[in-house]
């Protein structure tokens, strides 16, 4: 009876050996997990904080693009306005330029009919001497 007693400890000694061996394997194989998850929450956490910082990034850029754009609208308004206020200038300049050269020729077409007036008075006149020396 004691060799099986004998052989049945042995049984028992050589399985719980086994289960002691697995056990540790297991233990190796969660450690090793475990150190896994540590790393990859450590990598996860830190391209969280890139994402958040790139977000920020994102934000601050669509917000200068916004500033630049709004910018831009203005400056174009004002190069528009600049521009009509120009050709206004301009068509002001044309107008009075037109206006001094009308003058001028109204001042010329006076100066004209008044030597005519001048003109035609002392043709009158000769043509008076004219036919009073013929009547004579």
């Amino acid at each position: 009876m004691q060799t099986r007693s004998g052989s049945r400890h042995n049984d028992l000694d050589l399985k719980s050996e086994g289960i002691s061996q697995d056990i540790e394997a297991l233990e190796r194989d969660l450690a090793s997990l475990r150190s896994r998850v540590e790393d990859d929450s450590s990598s996860f956490a830190a391209l969280e904080q890139q994402v958040a910082e790139l977000r920020e990034n994102l934000l601050r850029t669509r917000e200068s693009v916004a500033e630049r754009e709004a910018r831009l609208a203005e400056k174009q308004k004002e190069l528009a306005e600049t521009k009509r206020l120009e050709a206004l200038a301009a068509y002001e300049d044309d107008l009075r330029s037109q206006r001094e050269a009308a003058d001028r020729a109204a001042s010329a077409a006076t100066d004209f009919l008044a030597a005519l007036d001048t003109y035609d008075d002392e043709t009158l006149n000769l043509r008076r001497l004219l036919e009073e020396s013929a009547r004579r």
